[in-house]
């Protein structure tokens, strides 16, 4: 119980100063490296923390001791930290679906009409700014007027693949 209440203390206060440096400067680029970045950081502090004051306890508990508590931290922070890095991306740009319910929100009782929707939901508003993304984080190049994928973004999409062959996914978005 002790660790479990130290990797969800971690995490919040990861979460914290995460928060705090985006309201002061969101990053410009990258945001899943700022991410790990700060989240990885505070578990590396925690540790280096729990092992100056092994002696000191901590909300009543005592702090982690030993090379396979250290280890079961990291793991279970990690796992947690990669979940809310992969559901960051959700929050991080709109999704279709979240646009058509806000907008349809936003036209309250009278609704809108298939003709405003698909008037509202065109590439450039759908298709655009993640080609941008992928641009902004070197997934992508443009070659003389052709997109081309990067180093980056064959890894990525291998992993896509692999992931979706390993759920027997069908091809396709």
């Amino acid at each position: 119980m002790n660790k479990l209440v130290y990797v969800i203390f971690l995490f919040i206060l990861a979460f914290i100063i995460h928060f705090i440096i985006w309201r002061v400067s969101l990053p410009k680029k990258n945001h899943t490296i700022g991410l790990l970045k700060i989240f990885f950081g505070v578990l590396i502090a925690g540790i280096f923390f729990s092992r100056i004051y092994s002696s000191v306890s901590f909300l009543g508990l005592s702090l982690p001791q030993g090379f396979s508590e250290y280890l079961l931290i990291s793991f279970s922070y990690g796992a947690l930290v990669l979940a809310y890095i992969v559901s960051y991306s959700a929050i991080e740009v709109d999704s279709p679906s979240l646009l058509i319910v806000l907008y349809i929100s936003k036209a309250a009782s009278s609704g809108l009409t298939k003709e405003k929707i698909e008037k509202i939901m065109t590439n450039d508003f759908l298709v655009r700014p993640r080609i941008d993304d992928l641009l902004r984080d070197k997934m992508l190049f443009l070659d003389k007027g052709i997109y081309r994928i990067t180093p980056k973004g064959v890894l990525l999409a291998n992993i896509f693949i692999f992931y979706r062959k390993l759920l027997n996914a069908p091809k396709g978005g």
